[in-house]
């Protein structure tokens, strides 16, 4: 992993060097700069779980990552790249890197970490900083490549992970867990089948955090012998998942049209003696049809 974020460092700065050529198309060479700093930001995400070192200790490599992630969110963002989902779902990995080495599941002591944090990143705040870009990539990836698109599944599968995680800090988020297990499987066993090894992964994954959520609810029933379970909470709870993943979904489709409309009305001829705004569309009616992606 240092060796390809080395390599990948040195590719950005020959890019950086080339752009300064006369004739040399600086749009495309930002773009392969941003596609490539993606690369380093993963690559330094992984060594940061796997060493520290004197030249780079744990805490400027996940530093280095999340500047460089940053700053190719910021190119790829405007333009609406094809690699912009990577780039915030790698963003989210900087937080859950740095959540897993505090959280004791990593081989790099936390010490190496802990005193470098931020003011408030404790793991269950990392964790929760993660989830928000992880979110993110997974509508980006859902509008890019469908709801059975490899990486839309990959991608929830990973949210699966995050609250399975968060289940070693508080035990009700495994319930957060085994709902987005189910998710992934049914998506997983459809598109590439019950034999698949990941499919197989999932499922002894989910079997863990079901026998463990049962022992939970077991506890709490012999704790508190008087109240009463309420049967129907799993299913508002998933219904209440479903409702939130459907407004994130639906928001990035209204950016989307917000967009799209926007990119038309500039495009619109300005009639003679009238202003741009009476050049525009009177109703919504005259405006062409737009499609939001799902």
């Amino acid at each position: 992993s240092y060796k390809s974020a080395l390599f990948a460092d040195e590719s950005v700065k020959l890019r950086e060097q080339f752009m300064q050529r006369p004739g040399a198309d600086v749009e495309s060479e930002m773009t392969c700069i941003a596609e490539t700093k993606i690369l380093l930001g993963n690559s330094l995400c992984n060594f940061a779980l796997e060493a520290s070192t004197p030249d780079l200790p744990t805490h400027k490599a996940l530093d280095w990552a999340e500047q460089a992630l940053v700053e190719a969110k910021i190119r790829l963002e405007p333009i609406r790249h094809n690699q912009l989902a990577e780039a915030v779902q790698k963003l989210g990995y900087v937080y859950y890197t740095k959540a897993i080495i505090l959280q004791g599941f990593s081989p790099i002591p936390k010490g190496k970490l802990f005193p470098h944090l931020k003011e408030g990143e404790t793991t269950e705040v990392l964790f929760k900083k993660c989830l928000e870009h992880y979110f993110h990539a997974l509508g980006l990836y859902w509008e890019r490549d469908g709801e059975e698109g490899e990486k839309t599944i990959r991608m929830m599968s990973n949210v699966a992970l995050v609250w399975n995680f968060m289940g070693q800090i508080n035990l009700d988020y495994l319930l957060q867990a085994e709902q987005w297990y189910k998710r992934a499987i049914e998506l997983q066993e459809r598109v590439f089948g019950a034999s698949h090894q990941r499919t197989k992964n999932l499922k002894a994954d989910l079997k863990k955090i079901e026998e463990a959520n049962k022992q939970i609810q077991g506890r709490r029933v012999a704790q508190a012998p008087i109240e009463r379970i309420d049967p129907e909470a799993d299913a508002r709870r998933k219904e209440e998942n479903d409702k939130l993943m459907e407004e994130f979904l639906q928001a990035r489709r209204k950016e989307r049209e917000n967009e799209k409309t926007q990119r038309f009305q500039n495009k619109l001829p300005v009639p003679p003696n009238s202003t741009p705004e009476q050049a525009l569309p009177s109703s919504s009616n005259d405006a062409p049809p737009f499609t939001a992606m799902d």
